[in-house]
C-alpha cells in the first residue's frame, strides 16, 4: 500500500485547515441550532414540543450511528474530499428544512442533515492529523476543537436569537449558507491544489495491507483498544451527569437567562483552554496534561455538588470546561496516532465509542436523577474522570510507545 501525504505540513495547509475548521463550525452549529427553538417548531406544526423533539432525536441517531462508515471512506477516497462532498450535502439538507411542508417531512430531512453532517468533524481531524508535525498536532487539534466549540455555542444562542427575529426557518437557511460558503471554498482549493485533496488517501497494492485498516483488525491493536477504552470511559463519565447541570442550576436561580449564560461558562473554559493551548503543550508534557485535566474536571463537579452559589456553580463550570477540552485534547491526539497506517478508520473508531458512550451515560444519567438523585450521578463523575486522566496517563508513554503499540500486529 502506498499513502499520499506530505512531509510535515505542506506549502497552503493552513488556509485548507482554516476552511475545514469552518467546515467543523457549522457542523456544531447544525447540531445544536434548535436547542431553543422546539416551542417554535412544535407551534408552527401543531405538535406537542416532546413531539418536536423527535428532531432533535433524528439528527442525533444519523449523527452517531453513521461514525463508523466514513473513516474507512476517507481513507479511500481521502478525507478531504469526503468533508467537501458533505458540507455540499448539507446544505442541500439544511436548505430543504426550511421549507419542510410538515413535521415528519422536518423529522426526515433533520435525519438525513445529521447523516452528511456526521462526516465533518472526524474526517476532517483525520486530513489535519496528516497535514501536521507530530510536535504541533496537539495546538492544531486544539484550534478545530475551538470551532466546534464556538459552533456549539454559536448554535445555541445564534439560533435563538434569529429564530425570535425571523422565525425558525430562517436559522435553516443560515445554516445552508454557511455549509454553502465551506463547500464553495473546499472546492476552489481541491481544484487548485489536488496533492492537498489526495493526503491522507490510501492507494491499495498487492501488499494485502488495506485488510488491516478494517475496523475488526483495528479494534485488535492494544493501542487502539486503550485509546477507545478512555475515550469511552470519559464520554461516559462526562455525559454521566453533564446534560443534567442546567435543571440543577434552574433549582438554584429563577432567572433562565442566568442559567443560560452559566452553562456557556463551560464553553468558556474550552476556549481559555484553546488560548493557552500553545503554552501548554510546551510547559507540560502529555501525561501531566491528561493527570490535571482529569483533576480539574473532577474538581469541577464536585465543586458542582457541594457548593450551591451561582458564583461556585460559574468557577465550577469553568474548571470543567478547561479540564475536560485538556484531557479530551490528549485523547484526540493519541486517536490520531492510534493506526498510522488507517487514520481515517481509526478516528471513526475514536468518535464512535465517544458519542454511544455520551448516549449511555446521559441515559443513565438521567435514571440515576429520576429515582436516586443527582448528587449521586455528579460525585460517580467528580472521582471517575481523575481516573480516567490517570489511565491515559498510565498508558501514554510518548509517541514511541505508542508507535510501537500502533505497529503490533493484531493478534487473533
Amino acid at each position: 500500500m502506498t499513502r499520499a501525504r506530505l512531509d510535515g505540513s505542506p506549502a497552503g495547509a493552513g488556509g485548507a485547515m482554516g476552511v475545514l475548521a469552518g467546515a467543523v463550525f457549522a457542523g456544531a452549529v447544525s447540531l445544536r441550532c434548535l436547542d431553543a427553538l422546539l416551542p417554535d417548531v412544535s407551534a408552527a406544526y401543531g405538535s406537542s414540543v416532546g413531539g418536536a423533539g423527535a428532531v432533535v432525536t433524528a439528527y442525533a441517531l444519523s449523527y452517531s450511528g453513521l461514525q463508523l462508515a466514513y473513516g474507512p471512506l476517507g481513507d479511500r477516497v481521502g478525507p478531504f474530499k469526503v468533508v467537501a462532498w458533505a458540507t455540499i450535502l448539507s446544505c442541500a439538507a439544511a436548505f430543504a428544512c426550511a421549507f419542510a411542508p410538515t413535521l415528519n417531512w422536518l423529522i426526515g430531512l433533520r435525519f438525513l442533515s445529521g447523516a452528511a453532517a456526521a462526516a465533518i468533524g472526524p474526517t476532517a481531524l483525520a486530513w489535519v492529523s496528516y497535514a501536521t508535525r507530530d510536535d504541533r498536532r496537539s495546538v492544531v487539534v486544539a484550534n478545530m476543537t475551538a470551532a466546534s466549540i464556538t459552533g456549539a455555542t454559536g448554535g445555541q444562542i445564534g439560533g435563538g436569537a434569529l429564530g425570535a427575529l425571523f422565525g425558525w426557518r430562517s436559522v435553516f437557511v443560515s445554516l445552508a449558507l454557511l455549509f454553502a460558503i465551506s463547500a464553495i471554498v473546499l472546492a476552489i482549493i481541491g481544484r487548485r491544489r489536488p496533492d492537498l485533496q489526495s493526503l491522507g488517501r490510501r492507494r491499495d497494492d498487492r501488499s494485502g495491507e488495506p485488510s488491516q485498516s478494517s475496523l475488526a483488525s483495528l479494534m485488535r491493536r492494544p493501542a487502539v483498544q486503550r485509546v477507545v477504552a478512555a475515550t469511552a470511559a470519559e464520554g461516559f463519565a462526562m455525559f454521566l451527569s453533564f446534560p443534567y447541570l442546567a435543571a440543577l442550576l434552574h433549582e438554584r436561580t429563577p432567572s433562565n437567562g442566568a442559567v443560560k449564560l452559566l452553562v456557556a461558562v463551560f464553553g468558556a473554559g474550552g476556549i481559555v483552554f484553546v488560548l493557552l493551548a500553545r503554552r501548554i503543550v510546551s510547559a507540560l508534557s502529555e501525561r501531566r496534561r491528561s493527570l490535571i485535566g482529569g483533576c480539574l474536571a473532577g474538581a469541577g463537579f464536585l465543586a458542582f455538588a457541594a457548593l450551591p452559589s451561582p458564583a461556585a456553580a460559574a468557577a465550577a463550570l469553568l474548571a470543567l470546561g478547561f479540564g475536560f477540552f485538556m484531557l479530551h485534547n490528549v485523547l484526540q491526539v493519541r486517536a490520531t496516532n492510534m493506526a498510522p497506517a488507517a487514520r481515517g478508520a481509526a478516528l471513526s473508531l475514536f468518535a464512535a465509542s465517544f458519542f454511544l458512550s455520551q448516549a449511555l451515560g446521559s441515559w443513565l444519567g438521567g435514571w440515576t436523577f429520576d429515582h436516586v438523585g443527582p448528587s449521586a450521578s455528579l460525585v460517580f463523575s467528580g472521582l471517575a474522570l481523575p481516573v480516567v486522566g490517570w489511565a491515559i496517563a498510565r498508558f501514554s508513554s510518548g509517541p514511541d510507545r505508542l508507535a510501537e503499540l500502533a505497529d503490533r500486529p493484531a493478534s487473533g
